[in-house]
């Protein structure tokens, strides 16, 4: 892929493929957590601390930790501007890999923190279930006690099992981020414009393995005039004329109300 960069005017120059558009739907049933949570995880895993998604706590050697905070709130849907379809689905499975990764990183065993989460968890999906988490009224005191819950179950297990791990605490510190709002403009004009998230990319791929039919990876969404992005997406251009590949994109370093310029380009 070639870019090309003029006057705050980002402009992508993509070649030729197929494919089909499809409307995104809201993902709330489990068989469809699990393999968003796997991917999740896996990422969570394979990535450098400055490039997590997470709040990924990093002992240095000889260092000793006395304690450690868990935050109600993840971050890694906003940090991957992912969209609507999955945006609950990626927020529950980044916020258990997240509290996860700290409590393993800190020495505790699996049994002094699952069952909290896995309780947890369930909770969150039964309410992704009725509507976006965000659209219920209690979603803050919710998310709260969920993690005071959390944290009262290690306290209780670290005082019978193993008072020398360092302490567990629960806050409220929840940092601000995310996406910003991007302007799409096709070249020529009349074309139609359509980004995925890369985790939303590699989703289909890991589901029905080809993410670029978007008659069968749902999770393409048709960029409006206004369209939030963050981090790596796919983006591709489609004219009566001619449709573009799929071009990877990093949008961190973006500014609100950029234009990107998706071109049609004829190899000539």
């Amino acid at each position: 892929m070639q870019r090309c960069f003029s006057n705050s005017i980002l402009a992508l120059l993509l070649c030729s493929g197929t494919a089909q558009a499809s409307d995104a739907v809201r993902v709330t049933d489990r068989e469809a957590y699990l393999n968003i949570r796997k991917l999740v995880f896996e990422k969570i895993a394979s990535l450098p601390p400055k490039e997590s998604p997470i709040n990924k706590l990093v002992i240095e050697p000889g260092h000793k930790i006395d304690g450690i905070e868990l935050l109600p709130c993840g971050g890694v849907a906003e940090f991957w501007g992912i969209s609507e379809a999955t945006y609950d689905l990626v927020e529950i499975a980044g916020l258990m890999g997240e509290w996860a990764d700290s409590l393993r990183t800190v020495g505790y065993p699996e049994d002094a923190y699952l069952p909290a989460l896995n309780i947890v968890e369930q909770r969150y999906l039964e309410r992704a279930e009725v509507k976006p988490l965000l659209d219920f009224d209690d979603f803050e005191k919710f998310a709260d006690d969920q993690v005071r819950f959390v944290v009262s179950s290690i306290k209780k297990w670290r005082k019978r099992e193993n008072s020398s791990l360092p302490q567990v605490d629960a806050t409220d510190d929840c940092g601000a981020g995310g996406a910003l709002p991007v302007e799409f403009r096709p070249d020529p004009p009349g074309g139609q414009i359509f980004v995925i998230t890369e985790f939303e990319y590699e989703l289909c791929a890991l589901n029905n393995g080809d993410p670029t039919d978007r008659s069968k990876c749902r999770f393409w969404r048709q960029a409006k005039s206004s369209e939030y992005v963050a981090g790596w997406n796919y983006v591709q251009g489609e004219w009566a004329s001619g449709l573009l590949k799929p071009s990877r994109m990093n949008f961190d370093d973006v500014s609100p109300g950029q234009i990107i310029m998706v071109r049609l380009h004829d190899g000539k």
